[in-house]
């Protein structure tokens, strides 16, 4: 039987780009696979100029992402400060801003519109895609429990508000797999991931969006392209993958 691990991503603003070069930066209506490695890559002390670890990573699992609660967008006009010159690694953003910068000169500011979504509650799921991923499930489940760099949810602007309460369940299906996530949930009224959907909704929806890739996915669902598969890091290069969506039944809430 498959093993899936599962963890939920919740934060008052969250963002998740796509194709969105220039000035406009958009965001997703759910978590990018791209994102969503990326934090765990942090979680698990992966710098970013480890290319090989990080596609070890890109290429060692499915994704899943189930949108518990939508949220709402936020659109964001604002100016952003910047250097010209390549990238590198820095201390601090005031170095970063500084380095390279002849004498007499300033940063370029430049203006940005970069959207959101605010409040929304999404349930992560990760499976191997072979018999040898890159790291075990229960490896990654423990670095999202202590992670070495603090996570975010698409940008470092963006903390987490809940903990990820990571899970590695045995499943039959990856419809079988969600319906076993959150853990404990009809006897800890007092815990912070009910009292959030008291505030975003107080129950349960008869149903919820799920976006998948892989084999094991229900059918059929709606086949979208997504560019939002690592290729490089460094030059900030994505691939294009498929993934498939759905609405699939959940079950009641309790009311606490």
């Amino acid at each position: 039987m498959p093993a899936y691990l599962l963890f939920q991503l919740y934060g008052p603003m969250q963002s998740y780009g796509g194709v969105c070069p220039g000035e406009i930066r958009d965001s997703g209506d759910h978590p990018a696979k791209s994102a969503v490695l990326g934090l765990i890559a942090g979680a698990l002390g992966i710098e970013r100029d480890q290319e090989d670890l990080l596609a070890e990573l890109a290429t060692g699992y499915w994704f899943a992402v189930r949108q518990d609660v939508p949220g709402t967008p936020l659109l964001d006009y604002h100016t952003v400060q910047t250097r010209p010159g390549k990238r590198g690694r820095f201390a601090s953003r005031r170095h970063e801003l500084q380095s390279g910068l002849k004498p007499g000169e300033s940063p370029l500011t430049i203006l940005s519109t970069r959207h959101y979504l605010q409040d929304a509650l999404f349930t992560a799921c990760l499976r191997p895609v072979d018999e040898s991923p890159p790291h075990t499930l229960e490896a990654l489940r423990q670095a999202l429990e202590h992670p070495v760099f603090a996570p975010y949810l698409g940008r470092k602007s963006c903390p987490l508000a809940l903990p990820m309460n990571p899970m590695v369940a045995q499943a039959a299906s990856l419809v079988e797999a969600f319906a076993v996530y959150p853990p404990e949930r009809s006897d800890h009224s007092d815990r912070p991931d009910r009292k959030v959907w008291r505030q975003l909704g107080g129950q349960w929806r008869t149903s919820v969006r799920l976006f998948w890739e892989g084999p094991d996915g229900p059918e059929p669902g709606h086949e979208v392209v997504r560019r939002d598969a690592l290729l490089h890091r460094g030059r900030w290069q994505y691939r294009e993958r498929i993934e498939s969506e759905c609405a699939v039944p959940t079950a009641r809430r309790e009311e606490a």
